[in-house]
């Protein structure tokens, strides 16, 4: 589904995202950022192709990825330099509304060979990182006091002591593990 912003035109054949003048404009002042940074200039021949190139990305991505661009490297970048910047910038983080997730991934990313040894494993990015409207709503109610406390006395039992700890009372052991091994064991 498309934001109200990016429409369609009927007429094109290439099915090209059109974007509102406002964006473009947004575009436009990220780009002419970029080349005042690295002292160079851009033709509107070559401006026109980075608006064609990169049609299929939202603006916020593409102001982050020029502005970074602009900011630490020394010449004009070519689109596969800021295509894995963009991938990046779409990666959804804990900052961002809602995280990635379906049935069908981890956490945004599937597994092509799941019998392989875990160290083997095959991944690709799964459709929900991209789509928003594929992610499934994480559960808003986290662990009570109550379960976490009766999660670690499972823990201690499972270890069967308490857990050893360093001089600054920090504990010595994988809690992560620790817990994934007294989930499976019940």
């Amino acid at each position: 589904m498309r934001n109200n912003s990016q429409k369609r035109l009927q007429s094109e054949t290439k099915g090209q995202v059109v974007r509102p003048s406002s964006e473009q404009d947004r575009i436009d002042s990220a780009l002419d950022l970029m080349c005042r940074r690295l002292n160079k200039v851009l033709t509107a021949e070559r401006i026109n192709l980075w608006h064609a190139d990169l049609a299929s990305y939202p603006v916020e991505a593409i102001e982050y990825v020029l502005d970074a661009w602009g900011r630490n490297a020394r010449a004009l970048p070519v689109l596969s330099d800021l295509v894995g910047m963009l991938r990046t910038w779409m990666i959804p983080t804990r900052r961002r509304r809602d995280e990635p997730g379906c049935p069908d991934c981890v956490q945004g990313w599937q597994v092509t060979n799941p019998t392989a040894k875990k160290s083997d494993w095959k991944m690709v990015p799964c459709p929900c990182l991209t789509d928003e409207s594929l992610r499934v709503r994480r559960d808003p109610n986290p662990l009570s006091k109550g379960e976490i406390m009766a999660l670690d006395s499972q823990i201690k039992a499972f270890c069967g002591s308490d857990p050893k700890k360093f001089s600054n009372g920090n504990p010595r052991l994988n809690v992560q593990l620790m817990q994934g091994r007294a989930l499976a064991s019940i």
